[in-house]
């Protein structure tokens, strides 16, 4: 590895989906800013795809000067383009750490597009910085790539000290992990908040009754994908609430949730879905609507800030800490009409777990 001395940290970037760089902008703009530090920006995956709603826009209009973008058609729509997909970035990372020569590599999460990052990077000793390690999710593979990243990372920062815990007995040593919380809930307090009379003449009435759906694969369990967006459709049949959904994530099955979500959108007034409503109206939304629904992690990470009921759908989520806002419901539409109607009477006030300050 490279002496540093007291010239600038080259820090290299990668970003490949809107859930990571939604979290990570503000502290990317910190780098950018910050005189020590020298920062590339690589971008690439579901961020160029007009099929999960284009969120390099995001990245442009946070002005965040993006130094590399790795293209690539993404339509993922089986084990083997994933794979394809893989061994492109592959290829692509040597060259491009070859071009920018970084220090440390930046990366969050547990997203397949960071394996061959982590790969590549370990055979041209370059160190890596994880954001996000020592989590649990037993219902998706997400959990055995987050924790394959961790072994190959050098630098650890975790939301809280159970995450900490967990990862010190993966091995990893105490000096090299920092316990940070979660970067994106902090960026919270910069939301430019707006009327909810303008969000509902732009989405729905949000003085009505209103649910955020959000419903990802579950990549351990896709033989029965379809019957568990059908029996969620179906739940939310019985209930006079509107409903916004926002777009399934770049995972194997993520295009079947999308179809079924959009066919049943055409059936029902009351309802709309979004590809992708990016950080700002994501946020402006969970201030208003009376409750989660589905199975994404910002449901147990972000929701909990607004104290905004959560009902979590499944085994997805498995293992990560909860606040008492969240309610958990099998996959059957009986038990998901049950928790969502406990959850819209449900009034609570709780303290984020995955929060730490500065």
């Amino acid at each position: 590895m490279k002496k540093l001395n007291k010239r600038k940290i080259k820090v290299c970037y990668f970003t490949f989906s809107r859930s990571e760089f939604g979290l990570m902008k503000k502290l990317v703009s910190k780098l950018k800013k910050n005189k020590s530090f020298t920062l590339n920006v690589v971008v690439g995956g579901s961020h160029l795809s007009k099929r999960y709603g284009l969120s390099i826009n995001e990245i442009k209009n946070s002005n965040i000067k993006i130094d590399n973008i790795i293209k690539y058609d993404l339509n993922i729509n089986s084990e083997k383009k994933i794979i394809d997909f893989m061994n492109f970035l592959q290829k692509k990372a040597f060259d491009i750490l070859k071009k920018f020569d970084p220090d440390v590599i930046l990366i969050m999460g547990d997203r397949y597009e960071l394996l061959p990052i982590s790969n590549i990077a370990t055979v041209c000793n370059i160190p890596i910085a994880h954001v996000s390690g020592g989590e649990v999710t037993t219902g998706a593979i997400d959990d055995q790539i987050r924790h394959a990243i961790s072994k190959f990372s050098h630098i650890h920062f975790v939301a809280n000290q159970e995450f900490k815990n967990r990862l010190m007995k993966m091995g990893e040593e105490n000096w090299r992990i920092a316990v940070s919380g979660e970067p994106g809930l902090e960026r919270i307090n910069d939301v430019t908040r707006r009327p909810v009379e303008e969000l509902s003449k732009e989405y729905v009435n949000l003085q009505e009754k209103t649910a955020l759906v959000t419903f990802h694969p579950v990549t351990k369990k896709n033989h029965s994908l379809q019957k568990q967006i059908e029996a969620l459709l179906s739940a939310l049949k019985k209930f006079k609430i509107n409903v916004i959904f926002t777009g399934s994530n770049a995972d194997l099955g993520g295009s079947l949730i999308n179809d079924k979500i959009k066919v049943y959108v055409k059936k029902n007034d009351n309802c709309i879905f979004i590809k992708n409503l990016g950080f700002e109206n994501y946020h402006n939304l969970l201030k208003h609507v009376n409750l989660m629904i589905g199975n994404s992690s910002s449901g147990i990470i972000e929701a909990a800030s607004y104290n905004l009921p959560v009902v979590n759908i499944g085994d997805r989520q498995d293992g990560r800490p909860q606040s008492h806002n969240v309610l958990n419901s099998d996959y059957t539409k009986a038990d998901i009409i049950k928790k969502i109607t406990l959850a819209l009477k449900l009034k609570v006030k709780v303290k984020n777990i995955y929060f730490q300050n500065n």
